[in-house]
């Protein structure tokens, strides 16, 4: 699995916490 780095801040965290989220559903 890839790891991408990204500015921590309360928007990326909350894109990321979406994507993990959709993820999730589809696995």
């Amino acid at each position: 699995q890839k790891t991408v780095q990204l500015p921590d801040t309360p928007q990326t965290r909350g894109m990321i916490d979406k994507v993990r989220h959709l993820v999730q559903v589809e696995s």
